[in-house]
């Protein structure tokens, strides 16, 4: 384990250490959907476009179930290892690994049984439902190697192995991009050979990380005779992964419901909506990425009773992402018409795009308080403050913004839904940070007082 990057590393290198590789990771991850809308926009057709868009929920709903097991376990791995206790964090890389993959399963059968009502509740048009149905389907397919993909990197995050994530996902976002030009536009599949190619692109990654758990440089496993179902371990996992998924269910559910209102303006809004929450979507990862390198950081030296250490690398995240915040929003506020011209060449979409992408990317400055907090909360073990964040960010106010702005607002008022929700949970989140940081202060001191 890399134990040198958690107590001895200087912070700014112990962070970047971790983070780096892991935003790296995150921005592969982009690249996926920001690779399939560039390609998908080159046939110049605005219904499919907008189909990718109105499937993008689904994506949500396969890292919900990813997310049970690898933020869960994940985050419950980082805290054995910070207690020495590594025979018990291989055992739970074993549970995690195999038990999701018989959810992913069932998620398929799911998914594929029910493709007509959920592609409906998607807010799919005439124009757009034969598009939507065949990008569906295909990721229907390959949802195991999509979940898997996703569990598989928070789990090897957790021990530190950030760079051999990035090399995963990189090698999946290569063969993404080698594939999409040619089975869009070449074989002039369409939407459907995007599909092909995202799939594809996650099996690599699942298989470089299989390997790379088989060759046992690292200190988790994927040995079946480790398999156990122990009562605490589940409990772990779930009060954690449960309330990490919800957030990432509610996302699903909340861009469901924007889709559909943004459909009621026609299909070229869900094309501009969808444009703008992708280019957007890269600097929020960025910001997401550096509060997930961070995580494994403070669970770690959490377990440790390092509380200054924690704080300060803490602290020198927040800088850095709300620095890094500014200058994206400065950017996209000045090259809104260029950035959406690159997916889209279609004036009138081009202006709404630009106008949705300066209000997406308003709250980009101070969003990496919400992320520090969120994964901070989760790497203590606190599932009731993770169970909230996860409830308040796109349940009480994302959704309900959508709906209450759409009626004051209209058009406009669905974009700025999100930034308000932002804002809203941001305040939240820091209020929530020193009520449970003093609460922190105060354990420690008993149990050192009860030591000497």
């Amino acid at each position: 384990m890399r134990k040198k990057i958690f107590e001895d590393y200087p912070i700014p290198k112990a962070i970047l250490t971790l983070a780096i590789p892991t935003i790296l990771g995150m921005l592969i991850t982009v690249v996926y959907n920001l690779v399939d809308a560039f390609f998908i926009g080159q046939t110049g057709d605005t219904f499919q476009v907008a189909a990718v868009s109105l499937v993008m929920p689904f994506f949500y709903t396969m890292m919900a179930v990813g997310g049970i097991f690898g933020i869960g376990g994940g985050t419950y791995i980082s805290r054995l290892l910070g207690k020495k206790q590594v025979d018990q964090a291989k055992n739970v890389s074993v549970f995690c690994f195999y038990t999701c993959i018989l959810f992913s399963i069932i998620l398929t059968m799911i998914l594929f049984g029910f493709r007509e009502p959920i592609l409906k509740l998607l807010g799919t048009s005439l124009d757009t439902h034969g598009f939507a149905r065949e990008y569906y389907l295909v990721l229907v397919y390959g949802a195991v190697s999509i979940v898997m993909q996703y569990c598989l990197g928070h789990i090897l995050r957790a021990e530190g192995a950030t760079a051999n994530v990035m090399i995963g996902l990189l090698i999946g976002a290569v063969v993404n991009i080698i594939l999409d030009p040619i089975l869009i536009l070449n074989l002039s599949l369409g939407i459907k050979g995007a599909a092909i190619a995202t799939v594809i692109g996650n099996l690599c990654s699942v298989i470089y990380f299989i390997i790379y758990l088989l060759k046992g440089k690292t200190v988790l496993s994927i040995d079946l005779k480790r398999f156990f179902i122990k009562k605490d371990t589940v409990l772990s996992i779930i009060k954690i992964g449960i309330p990490a998924s919800l957030n990432t269910l509610l996302l699903s559910i909340a861009f469901i419901v924007l889709n559909n209102h943004a459909a009621i303006y026609g299909d070229e809004v869900v094309s501009a909506v969808g444009i703008a929450h992708r280019i957007v979507h890269f600097p929020v990862l960025v910001i997401i990425g550096l509060a997930q390198g961070l995580q494994p950081f403070v669970g770690y030296n959490y377990s440790n009773r390092n509380f200054d250490r924690m704080i300060k690398g803490s602290f020198f995240t927040l800088i850095l992402g709300m620095i890094f915040g500014f200058l994206v929003f400065v950017i996209y506020f000045l090259f809104s018409d260029e950035l959406i011209k690159i997916f889209l060449n279609q004036q009138n979409v081009i202006f709404l795009g630009a106008k949705f992408l300066r209000i997406y990317a308003s709250s980009l400055p101070v969003l990496i308080v919400l992320f520090v907090a969120m994964f901070s909360f989760q790497a203590f073990g606190r599932s009731i403050p993770a169970a909230i964040f996860s409830i308040s960010r796109q349940g009480i106010a994302f959704i309900p913004s959508i709906f209450i702005f759409n009626d004051l607002f209209g058009m406009h008022g669905i974009v700025w839904a999100q930034p308000f929700s932002d804002f809203f949970t941001i305040v939240l989140a820091f209020i929530m940070y020193l009520i449970i940081y003093k609460k922190i202060k105060v354990e420690n001191s008993t149990i050192l007082c009860l030591n000497n």
